[in-house]
């Protein structure tokens, strides 16, 4: 341990020309330890100032450059450019609230008959039938106010105190990837229901996070994104019941996007990406390709598995539970019909086949079964028309050898 009684700094003045209005000597007192002196280095003051053994170690060419990119442009940034909120970066919050505004502008104009959510929001039935830019613009379909003024509150308090280090492209590309994520994990079963926009804005946050961890000397904004993250996290736990492993995961993966935008390269890897999983899924629409069938018909046989355990009323309240969820489909439905036939009665599963049949036209053991009770009941004229529709809709073998036994009737 020492004690710094006194400190002296000569600071050498290299200029391009002579200026006169540049004093040729100036000494700054900081503080009663601490000297600054400031001297016009030139012809004449060199030797006063400077003694003959060091002016070997002293470069005398003007450094213009550096003076101009290390005091300049930092003095420009830092007052002449300076402004207390960042409003590029409230672009996101005006994206959030066009989508809000649409929403319920439309459901008050139309009497709640049409809404713009209702093409951009997560349904895994419109997904698996080619919208696949849905598990991009998910991410800002708000419900609740709540949900919006928790985004939109810190969007703001993050445009105030991190300012010019936001950057509005990497926090967007961020929340699209944790959306596509959210959404993975709830077409293939992962979760039942996510605030996608709420758990895709946290990943925003971890992308901040990261971004301010690896800034230099710029301690006080990491506090603020820290202390943020926290607050958010809180609020996602308290107010939405958000799961916290969850709510983590997605704070995690938007740490990676960032690392991976650090590379110019990356950023438009995933921009391209994002382009072409919109375009691949309108494309195969226009293509006139059934992606929804091939998906339900390769999910259909572990289904027809699942069929021969027992259920329990827990797992038969949870499948009637997500006939009112988004994460719905034809095959909610198939499976709680064929659970009806055999541990309730053939009127309960007709009546949610004909529920199937309503949601989803094209599904053809919905029309197979239905044919099955109607045969059962003595209807063959229905009996065959069911048939007959579920062999147009999948030209299987099981499908035609009803067709042609009904045809006797």
């Amino acid at each position: 341990m020492f004690k710094l009684n006194s400190l002296k700094i000569k600071v050498l003045c290299v200029s391009p020309e002579f200026d006169d209005i540049v004093l040729d000597y100036k000494k700054y007192r900081i503080s009663s330890k601490l000297f600054i002196e400031r001297f016009l280095y030139n012809d004449k003051n060199k030797k006063i100032f400077v003694q003959e053994k060091d002016l070997q170690f002293i470069d005398e060419t003007p450094d213009t450059e550096r003076y101009k990119t290390r005091v300049i442009e930092l003095y420009k940034r830092n007052t002449v450019n300076r402004s207390v909120f960042n409003l590029k970066y409230n672009i996101l919050t005006g994206i959030y609230l066009l989508f809000f505004i649409l929403h319920y502008f439309l459901l008050y104009v139309t009497h709640g008959e049409k809404s713009i959510y209702k093409y951009l929001e997560y349904r895994y039935q419109n997904i698996i039938s080619g919208q696949f830019y849905r598990v991009f613009t998910s991410a800002f379909v708000i419900d609740d106010i709540k949900s919006l003024g928790l985004i939109v509150l810190i969007t703001a308090v993050c445009s105030v105190l991190l300012n010019k280090s936001l950057n509005l492209l990497n926090s967007v590309i961020t929340i699209l990837v944790v959306s596509l994520i959210l959404n993975l994990f709830l077409i293939i079963g992962f979760s039942v229901d996510v605030n996608i926009a709420v758990v895709s804005y946290f990943g925003a946050l971890g992308s901040l996070f990261i971004s301010q961890l690896s800034e230099k000397n710029d301690n006080k904004k990491f506090m603020y994104v820290s202390a943020i993250s926290i607050v958010y996290i809180a609020c996602m736990v308290a107010l939405f019941r958000i799961s916290i492993v969850l709510s983590l995961l997605a704070f995690i993966i938007g740490v990676f996007i960032q690392l991976a935008l650090m590379k110019k390269r990356n950023l438009y890897i995933i921009l391209a990406s994002a382009l072409g999983i919109s375009i691949l899924g309108l494309g195969l629409n226009l293509a006139g390709v059934n992606t929804k069938n091939a998906i339900n018909n390769y999910r259909l046989g572990r289904i027809e598995k699942r069929l021969q355990n027992t259920y329990s009323d827990e797992q038969i309240f949870s499948l009637e539970k997500e006939l009112d969820s988004k994460n719905r489909s034809a095959l909610t439905y198939y499976e709680l019909a064929m659970i009806k036939m055999s541990q309730s009665s053939v009127q309960d599963a007709k009546k949610v086949f004909n529920e199937g049949k309503d949601f989803d036209n094209t599904f053809a053991p919905f029309y197979y079964n239905l044919s099955l009770i109607e045969r059962q009941g003595g209807n063959y004229n229905s009996a065959k028309e069911y048939a007959q529709k579920a062999y147009e809709l999948n030209k299987i073998d099981k499908y035609k050898n009803l067709v042609d036994e009904l045809s006797k009737y």
